[in-house]
């Protein structure tokens, strides 16, 4: 009998339609946990015999969900950057207005193999923080989930190479300003920690009596795009006068290990929350929130129409 170990946990995927007739995996990806599972809801049996026990329910809708965490990589998350955008024009992934991309996804668990036959990315994150890896986080609606006795594929990770938040080299940066101009290096901050979400807004709720499964998500309604930034020390004022005057805004996040670069361009944004609270004797840190929007009025970075685009070169 075998037990499930992490240590032996394995995440493959690849690229499918909707509900389409399972096929290999053929890429590995550097996840660090999921909690994709299955959810059958019960429908409650009311019938009154007699008895103030209940009696059994019947098996009603099935909801297939959860997230993957994978630490973000020069060479080995392109194709779940892809789900997550929409494009991938040699290493420039570009946002869609419909993105009905998904992929198929098997999960090594040692005692059986998961395999999620459509998945479909509801939400994405970016984090970076001091001292530590950037990660990504795939929220994530699936057609159906099966297990398979059969072995997992033989896949490993092309030349793994981590994306550092903090790196010795003096390229990486991290730049905000307003949009009278080019970002340029007077515009670099220190920022402690950052985190970029994409919230598709996917209707994933539509059944039918054909089946107990969902129909395929379908966006509805506008995306929200949001960015937050913590830094370690309030030291001006510059971020709460734009948030005080509506300022638009633009960002970008480079790293770079001295051979692959890694850029997010987020063209405009506006401050929608700014704090410096004082909690106690320690220093005074700041919390700023923006929310992202499609590019309307910043010419330098006029090639970018939707409100973030990812370089990897």
């Amino acid at each position: 009998m075998s037990t499930g170990l992490g240590t032996l946990a394995k995440v493959g995927i690849t690229s499918c339609a909707w509900g389409a007739s399972w096929v290999a995996v053929d890429e590995l990806v550097p996840f660090t946990d999921e909690s994709v599972s299955k959810v059958t809801e019960l429908i409650e049996n009311s019938v009154l015999q007699g008895k103030a026990g209940r009696a059994a329910p019947d098996l009603g809708l099935i909801k297939i969900e959860g997230n993957l965490k994978v630490d973000l990589d020069y060479y080995n998350c392109q194709t779940l950057l892809e789900m997550a955008f929409g494009t991938n024009t040699a290493g420039v992934f570009t946002m869609l207005d419909n993105q009905t991309k998904c992929f198929r996804m098997e999960i090594e668990k040692n005692v059986s193999r998961w395999r999620f036959n459509g998945c479909m990315v509801e939400q994405f994150v970016i984090a970076g923080e001091k001292g530590k890896v950037l990660t990504t986080e795939y929220g994530l609606v699936c057609c159906d989930l099966t297990r398979s006795a059969t072995a997992f594929p033989s896949l490993s990770l092309t030349t793994p190479s981590r994306i550092r938040y903090s790196n010795s080299t003096s390229a990486s940066r991290i730049r905000i300003a307003d949009q009278a101009d080019a970002l340029a290096a007077e515009d670099q901050m220190g920022l402690e920690s950052f985190k970029f979400t994409i919230t598709r807004g996917l209707k994933k709720d539509d059944f039918t009596n054909e089946q107990r499964t969902a129909l395929v998500p379908v966006i509805n309604g506008f995306r929200t795009v949001k960015l937050e930034a913590k830094f370690n020390r309030y030291t001006v004022d510059t971020l709460l006068d734009w948030a005080d005057a509506g300022t638009k805004l633009q960002s970008d996040f480079y790293f770079t290990d001295e051979t692959k670069t890694f850029l997010l361009e987020i063209p405009e944004m506006k401050i929608s929350d700014a704090k410096a609270p004082v909690a106690g004797a320690e220093t005074v840190v700041h919390d700023v929130m923006f929310d992202c929007f499609r590019n309307i009025s910043n010419t330098p970075m006029a090639a970018i129409t939707d409100e973030a685009r990812i370089t990897i070169t």
